[in-house]
């Protein structure tokens, strides 16, 4: 029984936005390596926006009351990410990785989204229970100048929770767009240019960081943020119409993001620490120690569930 609850989900998963946070979570992984600026900026400029973009469009917001949701992503998101966060804790100290504040939370390591993730969607819930499209829109905007105050006079709430404002404007924004998704598949070429092309021209001028909370400018920042998410969008689209063996593939990366996300830095800290290897064979190497993970992650979730019946 359980397994076929587990292939309706699959089936009813939307593909292309698997595919999206394919291609966003391995940008994450590429933007904390020694890439060239003008790239490394260009990844900041969209790639985490578009996690609580996605996230807002994955999301029932019809569902529930705010304390029935809080409840559910209690849960959802807690129990993850304090297995995750005992690991990873474990690992930096073992290994001796750095030192972690815990008035700051995970600091700059990637952990840091999922507290930010959680109140976001909190946030966003209760703004989505307006029952007014443009009061929803109005609160959205002020949430986004809410961080940008944050930023503006350089206040950093604990656990990194100063961009939770920030990712609920952009978990809002998902979901008030996720009945248009037939409008969302853009797939003109000269569309797509532009998008790439206004991501590329702010990510010159200006620097989106929101585990800093770095986000100012705001509305040039927030305009690369979404030509960025569309253009990434419009190339999942692309090629999940086209290219079927990488379609599944990067679906597949996209179902992982959390053990991806939880691990890959962390991974590649102790690869540089200890060994001297070369670019191609230690990111290989991290494909493989993530592979392994999410094996043993499906084995003790399978494990867990037999004995929990």
């Amino acid at each position: 029984m359980a397994e076929e609850v587990a292939f309706a989900k699959r089936r009813n998963r939307i593909r292309w936005i698997d595919i999206s946070k394919g291609l966003a979570i391995i940008l994450m992984v590429a933007g904390h390596s020694a890439l060239p600026a003008p790239v490394n900026s260009w990844i900041f400029t969209f790639h985490m926006p578009l996690f609580f973009f996605l996230s807002g469009m994955n999301t029932d917001w019809s569902r529930g009351n705010l304390w029935h949701f809080f409840l559910k992503k209690s849960v959802s998101l807690g129990k993850p990410f304090i297995i995750y966060s005992a690991l990873c804790f474990t690992v930096i100290h073992v290994f001796d990785l750095g030192q972690l504040s815990w008035a700051r939370g995970w600091g700059d390591f990637a952990l840091w989204f999922v507290p930010v993730l959680f109140a976001a969607l909190i946030i966003a819930k209760a703004v989505m229970l307006i029952n007014n499209k443009w009061a929803v829109i109005g609160f959205a905007v002020a949430l986004a100048a809410v961080s940008a105050t944050f930023c503006r006079f350089d206040c950093h709430l604990p656990w990194n929770l100063s961009t939770a404002p920030y990712a609920a404007f952009f978990i809002i924004a998902g979901g008030l767009l996720k009945n248009h998704t037939t409008r969302l598949r853009i797939t003109n070429i000269l569309i797509m240019t532009v998008m790439l092309a206004t991501t590329f021209v702010v990510s010159l001028y200006c620097h989106l960081d929101m585990a800093r909370n770095i986000c100012l400018p705001l509305l040039p920042v927030t305009l690369g943020a979404f030509a960025g998410i569309f253009f990434l969008d419009s190339i999942s689209v692309l090629i999940d119409r086209h290219c079927a063996w990488l379609s599944k593939i990067l679906a597949s990366v996209g179902r992982e993001t959390f053990i991806i996300l939880s691990f890959s830095q962390i991974i590649i800290m102790a690869l540089n620490k200890y060994f001297t290897l070369p670019s191609p064979a230690k990111y290989l190497l991290l494909a493989l120690i993530l592979i392994v993970l999410k094996y043993l992650k499906d084995a003790a979730v399978t494990l867990y569930n037999s004995y929990s019946k």
